[in-house]
């Protein structure tokens, strides 16, 4: 940040704590601060998702097709940082309205039988809580979880004690088992604030979630790789 000049403007998530303590370590530039949390904010989003402009008095309704706080205040950030360019916020959000998101950000893949199939990055606490919390709200039936444990950090057991608590806002979470791992998967499954079902093998999933699903339910499946062709395969089992 110190290397920027003065006439830079630097757009900060005034809710991210992180960030606060890199700005306070020097910052030459303009800034401009987005919440959802404080109202002193150079913009801020209230309960009703309307986009507040301070300075300017000003109020605009934010409609995205993506659920989610997180989501909100991405589109805040982008419609910010295009006003510097010149770009009014009332074409920012109108474009925003329309956009459909990225490749595996909830991206829905399939819907069968009212059952919905959706994939998704995430694959590490804080990614895998926001996206579960996100879809909670747009799930008539229950929400189930895949989740694959492939990252590094993942495997090694750094997020281990966080990963329980991050499936809360899930009806139920399917594990693979993974012999690689340096934590203790049933331990975990244990103290999780949900079910968590560990199954031996990739097919075991499909198989259940096949048998069990029901109309209303949305299925999520988190993972930063090809899950050895999970979507697909679930896909196909649910159509036969």
């Amino acid at each position: 940040m110190r290397t920027l000049p003065a006439s830079a403007r630097i757009v900060v998530n005034g809710d991210d704590a992180a960030l606060a303590e890199v700005m306070q370590m020097g910052c030459w530039s303009e800034q401009q601060r987005f919440s959802a949390a404080d109202r002193s904010a150079d913009f801020y989003l209230d309960e009703e998702r309307v986009l507040h402009q301070r300075d300017a008095g000003r109020q605009f309704p934010l409609a995205l097709p993506q659920a989610g706080i997180f989501n909100a205040l991405n589109a805040t950030a982008a419609a910010v940082a295009a006003h510097h360019a010149g770009v009014t916020i009332e074409a920012s959000l109108g474009s925003l309205e329309r956009f459909a998101g990225v490749r595996r950000r909830q991206e829905i893949i399939a819907e069968i039988d009212g059952v919905r199939i959706i994939d998704d990055f995430a694959h590490h606490p804080t990614a895998i809580a926001a996206t579960l919390g996100a879809l909670r709200g747009q799930t008539p039936g229950r929400l189930i979880g895949v989740l694959d444990i492939r990252s590094n950090t993942m495997r090694m057991g750094v997020h281990a004690e966080q990963l329980g608590a991050s499936f809360a806002a899930a009806d139920m979470v399917m594990l693979c088992e993974n012999p690689n791992l340096n934590w203790d998967m049933r331990k975990m499954a244990q103290t999780a604030p949900t079910i968590v079902v560990i199954k031996q093998d990739i097919q075991q999933i499909i198989d259940s979630l096949k048998d069990e699903c029901r109309a209303g339910d949305q299925i999520v499946i988190m993972s930063n790789g090809g899950f050895e062709g999970l979507h697909l395969r679930l896909i196909d089992a649910m159509k036969g």
